[in-house]
């Protein structure tokens, strides 16, 4: 697996299932009133951030502003700036590169183990409904629970995987979609490529 190519979706992926907000918050969004006689020429204009809750695409912005301006078909185009200062630049790419080397669950100095193979394995009676007992911590499953793996087999011996999750902060389902396929005898190769509803 190309970890370097699902690392970023994959944290995307985890994060955008963990909030839907820039503060995250245990229980439901609170009702905030609409402003009845909303004017949008009056919201158009150049707009200076004063404060900010701290969010990873800002980190190290500074002078942010926000320009607002009114299309013909009433919808408004929002145009984004700041300029970026470089010392956080170095420690987050090099916070980035030492995950991207990283090719397991659980870090660790040393080589794998040598896991020895099940000879006597039927793929066909791992078809089938599976529940997650116990985990890994995982960013994709932060916040997750009645988290699921659902096997079925493919004629040509593959597998497709489903997994689902609950976010236990927002309520709402995630799908994963997968697939295994036969390496060697007892040995399967498992690919998520993180396409996900």
């Amino acid at each position: 697996m190309n970890l370097h190519l699902t690392l970023v979706p994959l944290l995307l992926a985890a994060f955008t299932q963990i909030a839907n907000a820039q503060i995250v918050a245990l229980g439901a969004c609170p009702k905030v009133p609409q402003v009845a006689d909303f004017n949008p020429q009056r919201y158009g204009g150049l707009w200076y951030e004063q404060e900010k809750y701290p969010f990873i695409f800002e980190l190290g912005g500074k002078c942010v502003t926000a320009e607002y301006s009114l299309s013909a078909d009433n919808t408004i185009t929002v145009v984004n700036r700041q300029i970026s200062t470089i010392q956080l630049a170095v420690p987050i790419i090099l916070l980035a590169s030492s995950l991207l080397s990283i090719e397991a669950q659980i870090a660790s100095l040393g080589i794998c183990p040598d896991v020895p193979k099940q000879h006597d394995f039927h793929p066909e009676r791992f078809v089938g409904l599976w529940y997650e007992q116990e985990r890994y911590p995982n960013v994709f499953e932060l916040a997750a629970k009645c988290v699921t793996s659902e096997y079925s087999m493919n004629a040509d011996t593959t597998f497709t995987i489903t997994n689902k999750q609950i976010n236990s902060l927002t309520g709402n389902e995630s799908k994963y979609f997968g697939s295994a396929r036969r390496t060697k005898i007892s040995k399967y190769q498992v690919k998520f490529p993180f396409a996900c509803e």
